[in-house]
């Protein structure tokens, strides 16, 4: 078993606003480690001191943490930091943390706006379509940025996605002396120049959390969404998917098979603080989503690979989706789903669908018929394809 290991949030490089209890902890560790702009205060303080790689887990995993350590992180390092990775190597029980303000409160802070309705999202270790994609077109956005994906790079995406005339701030180096806040409009943040440790605020043009007028509906029409040789859940059978999947307010949805994202896109629209994944294998139809998620303002991740080696990754999960896979995929995702969760699928076939009950429980066939105006201007019946949704909640 370890000394503890202890985690000292650092809000840009300057020691000396830390309180005496933790410079004191940093003179006593038996090896302090952190980044290379805190390198000479470190020293100042205790020569046994290690530069964090840029990838942190290889630094940790060479380094002796048994005779205890002292982790210096940048902000708060349970929001999008150390903490995670540091429970997974030494054990939670045997981290002692002091939390720093979060890089996101701080640039918030610095513009005189409240963060608790804002999404934010981390652009380190993915790609920007991804971390795009991640936030939705929400109307307030903290970007936490990276060196591959800098504040003028988001720019530029955001501008080609028709959002070049919202305000954006970008926040760089805070807490050093060098602190800058720039304010300016997402075209032309695009064309400047900035420090890669940065946070980039997006608000949007006389956006509103909740458009006024905007109503509660079920199964968006296809027209709506971008998709491949009309192979998209049909809206009528997405308000009964839906519904049956009882939407919580929080926690985590995966949408399996996903193809153009259009059952996940409207549950993230309808319950925006809940978690969706979308499972999807094709790279045309992830193409879809990231378009659809774009077109609809929906936060969403996109899990690209076969399901069958991605459900395990994202458990536990409070609902799942089952659009594609078959028996075998629902059979997954029941049993990776939490007690009391919510599974739903559809088949095109009866047999297959009457195996799903008795796994899931219920079943339903929805048949529709749309209405096509004749040419005498009267009106027939066009008959869709009968669907079976089964589904059940997880004992």
């Amino acid at each position: 078993m370890p000394e503890s290991v202890i985690v000292i949030g650092v809000l840009g490089s300057r020691l000396g606003d830390l309180p005496a209890a933790r410079l004191r902890d940093i003179a006593e560790a038996p090896v302090v480690l952190g980044s290379s702009r805190l390198r000479s205060e470190v020293l100042a303080l205790n020569p046994h001191f290690v530069q964090i790689a840029p990838r942190m887990q290889e630094t940790l995993e060479k380094t002796d943490l048994s005779g205890g350590a002292v982790v210096l992180t940048s902000g708060d390092p349970g929001f999008f930091g150390a903490t995670r990775l540091l429970a997974a190597i030494v054990g939670s029980e045997n981290l002692r943390i002091h939390p720093g303000p979060s890089s996101a409160s701080v640039a918030f802070a610095r513009i005189g706006l409240p963060w608790d309705d804002a999404v934010v999202v981390s652009a380190h270790g993915r790609s920007l379509d991804d971390a795009v994609v991640a936030a939705g077109l929400s109307p307030k956005v903290a970007y936490l940025l990276s060196p591959e994906n800098t504040a003028q790079r988001l720019a530029a995406e955001l501008s080609r996605l028709g959002r070049g005339d919202d305000t954006m701030v970008v926040a760089e180096r805070l807490g050093d002396d060098d602190e800058r806040i720039t304010t300016a409009t997402v075209a032309e943040i695009a064309t400047g120049s900035y420090d890669p440790l940065a946070v980039g605020i997006v608000l949007k043009a006389g956006g509103h959390p909740v458009p006024p007028g905007k109503g509660l509906s079920f199964g968006a029409g296809e027209q709506h969404f971008a998709h491949r040789d009309a192979m998209i859940t049909k809206a009528e059978l997405r308000a009964v998917v839906l519904s049956k999947l009882e939407l919580p307010e929080k926690g985590r949805l995966l949408d399996i098979g996903a193809g153009s994202g259009s059952v996940g896109i409207e549950a993230a629209t309808l319950q925006p603080a809940l978690e969706v994944v979308a499972i999807e294998s094709s790279p045309e139809a992830i193409a879809l989503i990231r378009e659809n998620a774009a077109r609809f303002g929906a936060g969403i991740t996109i899990a690209s690979g076969k399901a069958e080696e991605l459900i395990a990754a994202y458990a536990p999960f409070a609902r799942a989706f089952v659009g594609g896979g078959g028996l075998d995929v629902l059979r997954m995702a029941a049993t990776n789903c939490s007690a009391g969760g919510v599974v739903v699928a559809t088949f095109a076939s009866l047999d297959r669908a009457a195996e799903a009950t008795s796994l899931l429980g219920s079943l339903v066939e929805v048949s529709v018929a749309r209405g096509v105006r004749l040419p005498d201007g009267g009106v027939r019946l066009k008959a869709e394809n009968p669907t079976f949704v089964v589904w059940g909640r997880i004992p």
